[in-house]
């Protein structure tokens, strides 16, 4: 299912919670232990049957919808944008996939959609002939049956009952144009809609607009969420931010756009059109409050004449039962997609890249052992779920008290060895599990230690709520705490 609708924020009871290594703030030990970005492979390619149409800014959109209007069955849609060239008019289409991943073929809708005004193209979904941009299907589930499905025109809000008939709402969700692509997210903090995107069409950061559940008026003016900064390189500009909520954290696709560093009256009056995009991390732990990561690409360019060396922009996100995560997007050959009209139109394509599941970042150590070990813990119930790649390596874990003392038969001499490839280790200790001490007050609140040796450590899950040292000492009841806890690092 899409991510924007499957993830919920973690409850601050007993419900499972995930630590990821964005940053140093879950762990209280960290020795010979290097930080990076997650890695990824390409799994899948749609190219545009139309050789007249240029995708290299597709801005796709995954979402289920039904197999024709009126079907119960269901099956996947990706929406995305197609231009003509010279005049530079953007058709909106559909292609079709069982599983939502691979195997795009273009959707026939002339049978759905018979009368479809402006209809230049068999598998078109909106009407044609318009300058206007479609990107970030999502579903609302509290919506009117009518307006289930929701998309981002360039000014105004679209809806649909199934995803395959779309309407102008006549809502506008800006007061004025911005370039694509843009991003929705649901906040389940602030319960509100957000949208990111640049401030206006030639400003080249990120800001936040905050949508009432009606979708007719703003809870806020529109918040700065990221610029660059000095660690970027050299005249770096940020495209957009696709952005969504993942395992308690909301995680943000930056489209980087590396520059060239010269200005020619070709370029005039734009800054730059040459020049590479990438994808860069970033993250927040409140969707609202936005940090960034290393400048080391998710996705970087392919080598040239592949079909991203130039451009990748991912805007849908989805992430299967198993929890590998699949990023869709438009990507081209040419520096900034731009290319030499007429030739090369078929220059852009679709694909899909794909990531195992939390592998955005990862600890590792520089060389030799490391160590990690997380803050205070209150351990509810249940064992731990780590994912970590110690394949033709070791990694080991113990249980420690708050000051870091060991608890008795939870030592390192104590601990089972781990050399595989999993996202669900859970440690042992001979007979003994983290499930044995677990809701027991005072005995329960720990602190998990993890040696590693070539290996790959990208996340800690469990029923546990992180506490600190002055809420463990400075309440009568563990357990009051345990309830009131406001812990998110928000």
């Amino acid at each position: 299912m899409l991510l924007v609708v499957f993830v919920a924020l973690l409850a601050l009871t007993t419900d499972a919670r995930t630590l990821m290594f964005f940053d140093d703030h879950p762990l209280n030990l960290r020795t010979n232990v290097e930080r990076h970005v997650g890695q990824v492979e390409i799994i899948s390619t749609y190219k545009e049957p139309n050789s007249s149409l240029c995708i290299n800014w597709g801005y796709p959109s995954v979402y289920p919808c039904p197999v024709k209007v009126g079907s119960e069955n269901m099956t996947y849609c990706m929406m995305y944008e197609a231009q003509t060239f010279p005049d530079h008019m953007i058709y909106i289409l559909l292609a079709t996939s069982q599983d939502g991943i691979t195997n795009w073929m273009p959707r026939n809708t002339e049978k759905d959609l018979p009368n479809l005004s402006g209809r230049k193209f068999p598998n078109q979904v909106i009407p044609g002939g318009k300058r206007q941009e479609f990107n970030g299907v999502i579903i609302d589930h509290e919506a009117a049956a009518n307006e289930r499905y929701k998309v981002l025109g360039e000014l105004t809000l679209w809806t649909s009952p199934d995803g395959l008939v779309w309407s102008d709402s006549g809502r506008a969700w800006q007061p004025h144009t911005t370039d694509y692509p843009v991003s929705l997210f649901w906040n389940n903090i602030s319960k509100s809609w957000n949208v990111a995107a640049r401030p206006r069409n030639s400003d080249r950061r990120i800001a936040l607009h905050s949508l009432d559940k009606n979708w007719s008026t703003w809870q806020t003016l529109p918040q700065l969420a990221l610029d660059t900064d000095a660690l970027d390189t050299p005249l770096a500009e940020i495209y957009g931010m696709t952005a969504f909520e993942y395992y308690g954290y909301y995680v943000g696709l930056l489209h980087m756009y590396h520059v060239p560093q010269t200005v020619d009256a070709s370029n005039s009056p734009h800054k730059y059109l040459t020049g590479k995009s990438d994808v860069l991390l970033s993250y927040s732990l409140n969707g609202e409050y936005w940090k960034r990561s290393l400048r080391e690409p998710l996705i970087p360019n392919g080598p040239p004449g592949s079909l991203d060396a130039g451009l990748i922009y991912p805007t849908a996100i989805r992430e299967d039962e198993n929890g590998q995560v699949y990023m869709i997007s438009s990507t081209s050959q040419f520096e900034h997609g731009i290319f030499n009209y007429p030739n090369n139109t078929g220059s852009g394509a679709i694909q899909t890249y794909s990531m195992r599941k939390h592998g955005w970042m990862y600890l590792e150590p520089q060389g030799g052992m490391g160590t990690i070990g997380t803050r205070i813990l209150y351990w509810s119930s249940g064992e731990a779920e780590i994912n970590i790649n110690a394949v033709n390596g070791v990694a080991k874990c113990r249980v420690t008290d708050p000051t870091g003392t060991a608890l008795e038969g939870f030592d390192w001499d104590n601990a089972d060895e781990f050399s595989e490839d999993t996202t669900s280790w859970s440690p042992k200790w001979g007979n003994k599990t983290l499930a044995s001490i677990a809701g027991k007050h005072q005995s329960s609140v720990i602190r998990l230690e993890i040696q590693l040796t070539n290996a790959r450590l990208y996340s800690i899950s469990g029923d546990f709520v992180p506490i600190s040292s002055t809420e463990m000492k400075g309440y009568p009841s563990l357990r009051f705490v345990i309830i009131m806890n406001t812990f998110d690092w928000q």
